[in-house]
């Protein structure tokens, strides 16, 4: 999937560390050449964002400090992130939240609890349209 010279690198920005191991386990199942980094709230991201690029960002619509709509904002304002696409997640998929997120940049969205081949399938197609 991906090459040991240019590997695919996801944040996933998730409070419930539970489910950040989760999605750490699941793409490197999925392709263990994929680097994951994580952060625990939107802040955190921001931060990291700062001084690294990613391919691809695997986010949470409920955290503290910052939401996942507001980091989603805040990727697409900054000119180094703007083109990072974004896969949103919560466990309220309600039309709204899924519109608002949308509106404010995001790739792809999913529900909670995750389907295993959603999320295979939207990594799959994320990463073969990246640019490198």
């Amino acid at each position: 999937m991906t090459t040991t010279d240019n590997p695919l690198k996801v944040l996933i920005v998730e409070d419930d560390s539970q489910l950040a191991e989760y999605l750490t386990d699941f793409i490197d199942d999925y392709d263990a050449s994929i680097l994951v980094q994580v952060a625990d709230n939107g802040l955190g991201a921001l931060d990291y964002l700062k001084d690294h690029r990613v391919d691809i960002i695997i986010m949470d619509l409920m955290m503290p400090g910052m939401d996942g709509i507001e980091l989603c904002r805040q990727v697409k304002l900054m000119t180094h992130t703007c083109e990072i696409p974004i896969i949103a997640m919560t466990g309220y998929p309600a039309m709204e939240n899924i519109d608002r997120v949308i509106e404010a940049g995001a790739s792809a969205f999913m529900g909670k609890p995750l389907e295993p081949e959603t999320l295979r399938a939207i990594l799959r197609d994320l990463s073969h349209g990246r640019k490198i």
